[in-house]
């Protein structure tokens, strides 16, 4: 909550950016060195004047929510080694017909690892992206699994958690975003009408 801090230099020495670190900081740039493995739950979310963050390929574990509501954020590259992206990632802001507030939001472009597996649903709702690149290929993006969690009761009435996954279907519907492409390593992808559209890439 420091609104003063611009800026912040880390030194590699530095091996966990621990839950809500930067939060709420008025951060403009920030370099995460390679001794980095962990970034946790919130550690720079709400950095309203963040506009680009790479995530280098040291990080293997990065928490929900650590880079949600960044509004100023156009450009967020995942280089990290991970295969989840969990709850609010990079989530945005929407508009919020009940009260009239409406805040924008600006990431439109996001670079992902190959080794990603597994994408939250809700891990970057509410933003207006163009493009997705994936290090993968289409085979690979195909095969990643979209989930959320849900709670439901057990016969003993205990309170459990479910993972659900989105089938084919939902997956495509989940991307038909208008203006939305998916660049993997050997194509272009745009969902719509119910298909993927895939183009070769050199």
């Amino acid at each position: 909550g420091c609104s003063g801090l611009l800026s912040i230099s880390i030194p590699d020495s530095v091996t966990r950016i621990d839950d809500w670190a930067f939060a709420y900081t008025h951060l403009t740039s920030v370099s995460i060195p390679d001794s980095v493995t962990y970034i946790g739950y919130c550690a720079f979310v709400s950095c309203t004047a963040l506009q680009e963050v790479t995530i280098p390929s040291s990080v293997t574990a990065l928490g929900p929510y650590s880079f949600a509501y960044c509004y100023s954020l156009t450009t967020a590259r995942v280089e990290a080694s991970i295969d989840t992206l969990y709850i609010g990632t990079f989530m945005g802001f929407a508009s919020n017909s009940d009260t009239g507030i409406y805040t924008a939001t600006d990431l439109e472009v996001i670079y992902l690892p190959s080794t990603l597996k597994y994408i939250h649903r809700e891990a970057f709702s509410n933003n207006f992206l163009t493009d997705i690149y994936f290090a993968g290929d289409e085979e690979a993006w195909r095969d990643i699994e979209i989930f959320y969690a849900t709670t439901t009761e057990d016969e003993e009435g205990e309170t459990v958690e479910e993972i659900i996954y989105l089938t084919d279907e939902e997956k495509i519907e989940y991307f038909t975003t208008t203006g939305l492409t998916i660049h993997c390593a050997d194509a272009d992808l745009v969902y719509s009408n119910g298909e993927i559209q895939s183009t070769p890439v050199n």
